[in-house]
């Protein structure tokens, strides 16, 4: 049986704590003065990257509630105004009906778990679903390897046998359109999953070495 502990971000399966699909890409490193993004180079103040980091999750749980129907809110911060305006015009836009809100999903193959932001029909159409992530920078280098391996874990977890569409729904919190990007290349799919399973046997390995 798979658990979530919010607190601590920890994921377990029959008890047993498994790492997470965020935690193998490991995107950022973080120090007492600053986060570094091993992939960009880019560094940035740590008070900064908190306020960001926080920012976002509280932006996660009013998109949640929205694509749920619930859409009278008593207190949403300033900064965030726009960002729920344009998700709001989204899900509007597309005719979103969800099917998985924030669901964790487990491997057993990989012994890897993770938590898709929303899979969904848009558009009406029921042959096929769509399985997004929110974000709200313009440059995610990570989005598509989140995504790819999202839609591999959920279509064994959920022995799902539709089309499954990735997408990047970017909501920039200077309040600009939302962008709807569909990764669909699947030769660039395959090779973003392919980078993940690299950096899952470097975890594994460093892994079992650490427990030797």
């Amino acid at each position: 049986m798979l658990t979530f502990q919010e607190e601590g971000h920890i994921y377990r399966w029959d008890d047993k704590i498994v790492p997470s699909v965020t935690q193998i890409i490991g995107e950022w490193i973080t120090f007492p003065t600053f986060a570094y993004n091993i992939y960009t180079k880019q560094s940035i103040d740590i008070d900064r990257f908190i306020t960001a980091r926080e920012t976002g999750k509280e932006l996660h749980a009013l998109a949640k509630k929205m694509v749920q129907g619930e859409e009278e809110f008593s207190s949403i911060p300033s900064e965030l105004m726009l960002p729920i305006y344009e998700y709001k015009k989204w899900i509007a836009d597309y005719h979103v009906k969800p099917i998985h809100i924030e669901t964790p999903i487990f491997s057993k193959k990989l012994n890897v778990a993770g938590t898709p932001d929303l899979i969904c029909r848009i558009m009406n159409d029921d042959s096929r679903i769509a399985l997004v992530e929110i974000k709200t920078g313009l440059i995610n280098e990570m989005a598509r390897v989140q995504l790819a391996t999202y839609k591999y874990l959920a279509r064994n977890y959920y022995q799902e046998q539709r089309a499954i569409d990735i997408y990047e729904l970017i909501l920039p919190r200077s309040g600009k359109p939302y962008k709807f990007k569909k990764h669909e290349q699947k030769y660039i799919v395959d090779f973003e999953l392919e980078f993940f399973m690299s950096r899952l046997s470097q975890f594994n390995f460093l892994e079992r070495r650490r427990k030797k």
